[in-house]
């Protein structure tokens, strides 16, 4: 048979059709012949999910309800502390685990665009190893214990405070002791802001253009053997806990663009391997389109690459078939446009963004996708927050079955 151009022309067009039509539309979840199912909902500020046990428990971390941390500030003067993490299991579903953890509704300085955004802060990142249960938290609290602590860079009280804890025994007990296992924001201080970001304009408490920006957010983390692992989002650094004497190490930081374009790493994960991956999340994609974020491969000694190009990549795992995913969080900060992506890593040699996305999707039309993680059975299990507006309480828990 021989092929025209017209004939290759119509083959690539049902080649895209058929690729687009394959991909699972996370707005029919739950409905008959759709290949995902709703695990849970209605959860408030869905931040992470932990490495699924073979028996299929997990847990998720929530930042907490911003609406009642505000209303006690504002109207009490005192801490909810709302945040919380739930663990699911296959017979029971999704039930709280351990709550009551400080978090807070606040407004935090962004330098790219030169003003403050509410955040509701609280538990970040949350994982397993062994029967002890790790977390990551961000929260406003109390008299400053450090020097220059109140340069932080918060605009209600002036104080953060930015921990890795870990609840011994929490896997499986909620009575687990919690301990204090690095203070990030203490780290920030005595390291004297490593990533080097400065103020490019006075914000109007207190902070001068050109001071540098004190600011600490732990988010993912990933304990293996005796390290800890933490991927701090506003410092744009990486850190390793040595759990034998709780020291902490830098390991290294990820710059800038264009002076005020900062990397936010957000999730730690293991690659092929000793690998280590980290996702870049790069908060540039209101104007355009672009993958300006990524997947940064760390080697041992500090140095790192990128392995994808990605828009708004908050999450990655390597799937049981040794492909790369990486989850998006969504397109130009639009509602049901985050997608999950398969891929194989790159060698990268720059750091300069691609016009689009490596990969192919997978999953379509997810509302603010969060975080991810593979069951013993290969499917896919993924957290969204479901709004930008920390207010509303509509995020939730969705398992996949990948075409």
């Amino acid at each position: 048979m021989r092929l025209t151009v017209r004939s290759l022309v119509a083959l690539c067009l049902l080649c895209v059709l058929a690729s687009a039509a394959s991909a699972v539309d996370a707005r029919k979840c739950g409905k008959p012949g759709s290949r995902c199912e709703v695990l849970a909902q209605n959860l408030e500020n869905a931040r992470s999910i932990s490495r699924i046990q073979p028996d299929g428990t997990f847990f998720v971390g929530t930042a907490g309800n911003a609406q009642a941390d505000l209303i006690g500030e504002l109207i009490s003067d005192r801490d909810t502390d709302t945040s919380a993490i739930y663990r699911y299991t296959e017979a029971r579903g999704l039930q709280p685990w351990i709550g009551g953890k400080p978090s807070q509704f606040m407004m935090a300085f962004d330098v790219s665009s030169r003003g403050y955004v509410p955040y509701q802060a609280g538990i970040n990142g949350v994982e397993i190893l062994g029967n002890d249960l790790y977390y990551t938290i961000l929260y406003n609290r109390g008299t400053a214990n450090y020097e220059k602590r109140s340069r932080s860079d918060t605009a209600d009280t002036g104080i953060s405070f930015g921990e890795v804890r870990k609840v011994i025994g929490g896997a499986t007990t909620r009575s687990g002791q919690d301990v204090l296992l690095a203070d990030l924001g203490k780290a920030e201080l005595d390291l004297e802001n490593p990533d080097g970001v400065l103020y490019p304009v006075a914000d109007g408490f207190g902070h001068h253009a050109g001071e540098p920006v004190y600011a600490m957010n732990p988010y993912g983390l990933l304990p293996s053997g005796s390290s800890v692992w933490v991927a701090d989002a506003a410092a744009n650094d990486l850190f390793r806990i040595d759990q034998g004497n709780n020291a902490l190490h830098l390991v290294t930081v990820f710059p800038n663009r264009l002076q005020t374009l900062e990397a936010v790493p957000i999730k730690v994960l293991q690659g092929p391997g000793d690998r280590l991956y980290v996702t870049l999340f790069f908060c540039s994609n209101a104007a355009n389109q672009d993958a300006q974020g990524g997947i940064a491969e760390v080697r041992p000694d500090g140095s790192f690459r990128m392995v994808s190009f990605n828009r708004l990549p908050i999450s990655a795992a390597v799937g049981p078939d040794g492909f790369l995913y990486v989850l998006e969080f969504s397109n130009m900060y639009a509602p049901h446009t985050g997608r999950l992506l398969r891929t194989t890593p790159k060698e990268y040699n720059d750091f300069n963004g691609r016009p689009a996305s490596d990969g192919e999707v997978l999953i379509e039309n997810l509302d603010y996708p969060v975080d991810m993680a593979f069951d013993a059975q290969g499917r896919l299990v993924i957290v969204e927050s479901g709004t930008l507006d920390s207010f509303l309480v509509d995020g939730r828990v969705i398992r996949v079955t990948l075409p």
